[in-house]
């Protein structure tokens, strides 16, 4: 059944108001579909809005009179959108290659609702932006195209050799490439040190699609220079629409001088790279640069600012820098370890293969997310954020700064000796909770120090829940220690966390499995961990137990009720791991190196499909 939860975690759905998904949930329906199965064929007449809701769809065309899988349709991405704006008939075959949920719309009824709802229009333009309409007699070769526009303001032979560092790895994964350096005057650098054939190409006043496919048809073009005398955006739109038609990717370098002859590329690219040296000198020019990029881009590209060099003082950059709002990231090779992992983030951004990690709330049960932690880290699997709440919020911050294994477990060690839930020194008077905020923020103090967010080597977001505002909200700026403490804080055993004016308590209140902050957070791929166990499981652990507790009662409610919202979450992540904890107790701290086992256990169990996950 599509639920609010679940239809509310998605772009662009994400954005409409209760009421405005209550509509949209009456006309919706979600449809199972089984492997193998046809969606649509290539040429039926659209009938339907369809978004992929999990599992995943290829799109075949037909080319050279042969079916070739051409793309991969993965979670949370609207298809078939094309035909049904323009009435034509499909362009590929869809076909599910596991079994998926996939939510539909009447075609009529669908854009209805976008009329109603008109910013709608904008987020699925945006969409449309990056997908590849297929023109007459010519087969569909490429499903979805991204096109960057790289804006060089300093040091332009490093940061363009990292670009191209940049293209290796997505050419590497079979993806098509161009590189395109412009210029106004010949000034082209990439000759000079690339050995593979670059060819040049130069529009006078009309841009001529038959000498670019002649030169496009010798080899795999990955290079042009480009050259225009006028700069016709009419031409430029040409020029786009031939290499989405034929590229996965497109990155236009630009240089910083250049900016405003080649600024008509900057209408049409879904993503914008400024590469920039860590000198505030310059702070001024790139406020001004992030402001026009942000006029001139009617499709809201996303922009990335990235520093050519280490920056010391990356963690107090938000105050610092005019970049906000914008995600910094630091490609310095200087520092092999780090350039490498941007860059593979960097690729995975661009592919839309980020992978988050969220590790739910369940007490004692949670230290099975260090097992969890050790074999991912084992089996390199590359993550891109974690999320915690509750406990998960614990190891989650841990994993997030760099902690090694031993460190999480004699830290989770410590919490046990520290917070005895049957000894009660530290009531809060007035009674709000047994034991005091200041206890719990003090042990949690003594693990997490003076880290704040900007500290971590990783995204890392953590979940409360807001007492007063009633709904889940997760924390990504200020001092860790704070926002796990509210995390951690469970009602009538902990006193609530005060955070500015918000009264703050445990984030598995409303969220204790937080998958959907990840998919809001443009996490694509999600291995959510869940330790809690579900409704038949708690059913044989309290049918052989004859002695119950006050906090047996007050946890076990907190569990039952969780369900639903555990049950939502898991319709979200694409990979669920679940250790078998039923003969442990969710007080028992004693028992560290038994659930450290049980999660890395399951975990290793789950790799071979985790990596089938990557590569998809």
């Amino acid at each position: 059944m599509l639920s609010e939860e679940i239809i509310s975690a998605f772009y662009p759905f994400n954005k409409l108001n209760k009421s405005q998904i209550k509509t949209l949930l009456k006309i919706a329906s979600l449809k199972k579909y089984h492997k193998d199965e046809v969606i649509y064929k290539e040429g039926d007449k659209p009938d339907y809005f369809y978004f992929l809701l999990k599992g995943r769809i290829v799109a075949i065309s037909t080319i050279n009179d042969r079916k070739q899988e051409i793309e991969l349709i993965k979670k949370g991405t609207p298809f078939g959108i094309i035909s049904l704006f323009t009435g034509d008939p499909h362009s590929v075959t869809a076909k599910a290659i596991e079994n998926c949920s996939v939510v539909r719309i009447e075609k009529d009824m669908f854009k209805s609702f976008i009329k109603k709802v008109p910013f709608l229009a904008f987020d699925f333009s945006r969409i449309l932006s990056r997908r590849v309409k297929k023109r007459t007699n010519i087969p569909k070769r490429i499903f979805k195209s991204t096109a960057v526009a790289v804006i060089i303001c300093s040091d332009y032979l490093s940061s363009l050799k990292k670009i191209i560092a940049l293209t290796n790895l997505l050419k590497h994964n079979k993806k098509k490439v161009i590189i395109v350096e412009t210029s106004s005057s010949k000034k082209f650098v990439l000759p000079s040190f690339i050995k593979e054939s670059i060819k040049y190409f130069y529009i006078d006043k009309e841009f001529r699609e038959e000498l670019l496919i002649a030169k496009d048809s010798e080899e795999n073009l990955c290079y042009l220079c480009l050259e225009m005398q006028y700069l016709l955006k009419d031409e430029l739109i040409s020029l786009n629409n031939f290499l989405l038609e034929n590229y996965h990717f497109i990155f236009y370098v630009i240089r910083k001088e250049e900016f405003d002859y080649w600024s008509k590329l900057i209408e049409f690219v879904n993503q914008v790279y400024i590469m920039r040296m860590p000198d505030r000198e310059d702070n001024k020019f790139i406020s001004r640069l992030i402001k026009r990029i942000k006029i001139l881009n009617t499709i809201g590209a996303s922009i990335r600012i990235i520093f050519t060099q280490e920056v010391s003082d990356l963690k107090s950059a938000k105050g610092k820098y005019p970049h906000k709002e914008e995600l910094c990231i630091i490609l310095d090779d200087s520092d092999k370890d780090s350039y490498r992992r941007n860059l593979g983030w960097m690729e995975r951004d661009l592919s839309e293969n980020t992978l988050g990690l969220a590790l739910g709330s369940g007490g004692a049960y949670g230290i099975s997310h260090i097992g969890v932690i050790k074999a991912l880290d084992e089996n390199s699997i590359p993550l891109d954020m974690i999320c915690g709440s509750s406990i998960g919020a614990i190891i989650a911050g841990m994993w997030a700064l760099g902690y090694s294994l031993k460190e999480m477990e004699e830290a989770v060690s410590f919490i046990g000796r520290k917070i005895n839930l049957f000894s009660f020194p530290a009531f809060s008077f007035p009674f709000k909770g047994i034991i005091r905020s200041k206890r719990l923020q003090k042990v949690l103090r003594d693990i997490f120090g003076k880290y704040s967010f900007h500290d971590t080597k990783y995204p890392l977001a953590i979940v409360a829940f807001n007492f007063k505002r009633r709904e889940m909200v997760a924390i990504k700026e200020g001092l860790i220690y704070k926002a796990v403490s509210a995390s951690c804080a469970m009602p009538g055993i902990f006193e609530p966390v005060i955070v500015k004016e918000d009264i703050l308590l445990d984030g598995g209140v409303l969220s204790p499995l937080p998958t959907k902050v990840l998919l809001k957070s443009d996490i694509k791929k999600i291995i959510a961990v869940n330790v809690t166990p579900y409704k038949e499981e708690m059913r044989n652990i309290y049918r052989h137990r004859s002695t119950f507790n006050i906090f047996d009662f007050i946890f076990g409610s907190i569990e039952t009720m969780q369900q639903e919202f555990i049950k939502d979450s898991i319709e979200i992540a694409d990979i669920v791991i679940h250790p078998d904890l039923g003969d442990l107790n969710w007080t028992d701290f004693t028992k560290i190196k038994e659930f450290i086992k049980r999660g890395y256990e399951t975990t290793l169990k789950k790799i071979s499909e985790i990596n089938n996950l990557l590569v998809a």
